[in-house]
Formats: C-alpha cells, sequence, structure tokens
C-alpha cells in the first residue's frame, strides 16, 4: 500500500493534485496536510512512501520542513518533490542538494506530476526491496540456516571480540559448548529428517534460555556453543543444568553432553581452536 503526503496551504492546488493521482491509482492513499507543522506531525505519525510539499508556506516552509525532514533517520529516505510558484534555478538547485528529490514548478501539468512521483515511487520501492535483500543476505550470512542459530564464522568473530573486551575489563566471560548424545544413531535408525529436527528443537531450546547479550550459535554438525559475556563460570554452570537443557523435562536422559570454562590468564591466543573453546583459555 503506497501512501503519498500533500502539504500544500492552498485547498484548491490540493484538490487540484488530489484528481490529477485519483484516476491513475498511483496511491492507495493520499494524505493532506495544510501548512508544514501539520504536514511534519503526519509524517513522523504515519507511514509515508512520498512527500509532495509546497516551498512557500507561512509557519513553517518547506524548505524548514526538509531540514528536520533530514535530520530524522527514520524518515530520511522518505523522498520529498517540491511545488514551486518560482522558476528561480539557484534556489531549486539549493533544495535538491539539501535533500530534496526533484522540484516541479506551478502550475504543473497533471501528466507531469503524475509521471515524475510515479518515477520517485519507484525508485523508492527499489531501495526499499534492495534494503530488505540485503538485511535478509546478512542474516543468511550470520545464520545457520537449520536451526536458525548463528553459525560458526559469526560464533569465532563475536567470540573474538568478547575475549578482547573480558582482558581489557577483567570481566567475566564464559563459554559453553555442547553435543547431543547418540546422535549418529538418532540418524541411522530414523533418518537424517528426524535428526534435522532434534537438532531444531535443541536450537529452540538453547534460544529460549538466552539473555539478549549471550549469543548462541551451532558450532558443527551436533555441536552447540554459547558465548555468556559477564556470565561467570558459576552462573555458565547454571545456564547448562540439565532441567534448563532438557527439550523433555520428564525424561531421565540427558541429551546434552556440556563443557564449561572459566578463562585462564596467560595463556597464548596461538593455542589450538578446539582447546581454545573446550576451556576459554585467554
Amino acid at each position: 500500500m503506497a501512501t503519498l503526503l500533500v502539504i500544500e496551504d492552498s485547498p484548491s492546488q490540493r484538490a487540484k493534485i488530489r484528481r490529477a493521482l485519483e484516476p491513475v491509482g498511483l496511491f492507495d492513499r493520499i494524505l493532506e496536510s495544510g501548512n508544514g507543522i501539520e504536514g511534519l506531525k503526519l509524517l513522523l505519525a504515519e507511514r509515508v512512501d512520498v512527500v509532495l510539499c509546497d516551498v512557500e508556506m507561512p509557519g513553517l516552509d518547506g524548505e524548514k520542513l526538509l531540514q528536520i525532514k533530514e535530520s530524522r533517520a527514520d524518515v530520511r529516505e522518505v523522498p520529498l518533490l517540491f511545488l514551486s510558484a518560482t522558476t528561480d534555478l539557484d534556489r531549486q538547485v539549493r533544495l535538491i542538494e539539501a535533500g530534496a528529490c526533484d522540484s516541479i514548478v506551478k502550475p504543473f501539468h497533471p501528466s507531469e506530476l503524475v509521471a515524475r512521483l510515479r518515477l520517485h515511487l519507484k525508485i523508492k520501492l527499489l531501495q526499499c526491496e534492495l534494503r530488505e535483500k540485503n538485511e535478509q543476505l546478512s542474516r543468511l550470512s550470520t545464520t545457520d540456516p537449520l536451526t536458525g542459530l548463528r553459525n560458526r564464522r559469526y560464533v569465532d568473530e563475536i567470540l573474538n571480540v568478547e575475549v578482547l573486551r573480558a582482558r581489557r575489563y577483567q570481566s567475566p566471560l564464559s563459554l559453553l559448548m555442547a553435543d547431543l548424545d547418540h546422535f549418529k544413531r538418532v540418524n541411522d535408525e530414523h533418518g537424517h529428517q528426524a535428526g534435522d529436527a532434534v537438532l531444531r528443537g535443541v536450537a529452540d531450546v538453547l534460544r529460549s534460555n538466552l539473555r539478549a547479550t549471550d549469543v548462541g550459535g551451532r558450532y558443527g554438525g551436533e555441536e552447540f556453543i554459547v558465548i555468556l559475556a559477564q556470565n561467570s563460570i558459576e552462573g555458565a554452570t547454571r545456564f547448562a543444568e540439565p532441567d534448563r537443557l532438557r527439550p523433555d523435562r520428564r525424561s531421565r536422559q540427558r541429551p546434552l553432553r556440556r563443557q564449561t570454562g572459566r578463562p585462564q590468564p596467560g595463556k597464548s591466543r596461538e593455542q589450538p581452536r578446539r582447546r581454545q573453546l573446550k576451556g576459554l583459555s585467554l
């Protein structure tokens, strides 16, 4: 659903704009404001895709409104087109350099208005689509596709940062590693789909116990890892209690084999990675 915000102090101009746009169905909603302050409130309160704004208005004019819009990260990407009765080229250039997307001279031709708005709406939608795909790619590059937990590369990067932070501020840092007992037998006897379901179930259990500052990941195969920043060995031990990490608390079998450790000062960073992870040697 595309929304246009029209900020124009002339009721006749607002009516002309609406008559030009409604037949083509370019926007699902057209919001109207008769002054800059009211228009700014609508821009901040509503989901707006394009703004069409008069330059000359009493109170908060279009140029001041543009400055406020550009200072706000939440609406900075919304394209703003100006309507102006002046043909002052220097002013039009100044407005575009300040962040305006376009400037339309009044009186405008309806077909020109529609064409320019269609162009900037298309650009806006393409930018939103590109941003969403980039965010999705970013998530995929750091997420294990089966479990939804962080992948090994991301965990390694975060672990390096947290180790440096713990060293610098002498703060506690705990690392928990767990693997599934008899997981190969699950795959052999019940198939890999059942094994995948088990991995997802364990990931759900870990995720439900994570704090906002914790990082949980799948380290490989049936191995899982949790980085517990600002957490002592006692806290890590409580996190790894069987009752917390058991998908079915009525079960008498522990599905996870746990390994925890506290930072050991004076150790070389050149030690094998596996040893670092098991004992969190620093």
